[in-house]
């Protein structure tokens, strides 16, 4: 299943790179650390709702990979097809 609209495309593409990739999970949590400290914030909720938000954030990839695991998979598979395809068309 790969999508051949553009939108969904993207959007396929966007949930791949978030299941296999927690760096963006980690720029996101650099940032509230960062906005913390900046504007001193001492607010008790404020730091449980991200918490809950981010404990979200790092158990939906796995949600994710588990239901779209086939479609990810052949997805790879695509990938990797390209890339020799445009190796080999190098020679």
């Amino acid at each position: 299943m790969i999508p051949k609209d553009f939108i969904h495309k993207c959007m396929f593409v966007f949930l791949y790179d978030f299941t296999n990739r927690f760096k963006s999970l980690f720029f996101i949590l650099i940032l509230y650390i960062f906005l913390l400290f900046y504007f001193s914030i001492n607010d008790g909720y404020v730091i449980i709702s991200f918490v809950i938000i981010y404990a979200i954030l790092i158990i939906k990839p796995f949600d994710i990979n588990k239901t779209l695991n086939k479609e990810f998979k052949r997805y790879k598979k695509y990938l990797r097809l390209k890339r020799i395809r445009k190796h080999h068309g190098k020679n």
